[in-house]
């Protein structure tokens, strides 16, 4: 999910791009944020947060306001 001021359409040139990616990651957090950012080849500032669906389903339940923000405000690029 694109979020962030690119989503809302608010975009300067400070601005980086904000992703949240949804899969069956086997790193923990802080690494796979690494793995992400190493598949950016663009040289454009991209800053992704990668979860599982199973952690990303937990703060969707604990109703976590970062997620809730997302979901209301973000836009999915991809669904599978």
């Amino acid at each position: 999910m694109l979020f962030g001021s690119f989503a809302a359409g608010d975009v300067n040139e400070g601005c980086d791009i904000d992703i949240l990616i949804v899969a069956d990651f086997k790193e923990d957090f802080l690494e796979r944020i690494g793995t992400l950012m190493k598949l950016n080849t663009f040289g454009i500032p991209v800053e992704p947060l990668g979860y599982t669906p199973e952690e990303f389903e937990d703060m969707k339940g604990r109703k976590t306001p970062f997620i809730l923000e997302v979901l209301e405000k973000g836009k999915i690029l991809y669904k599978s």
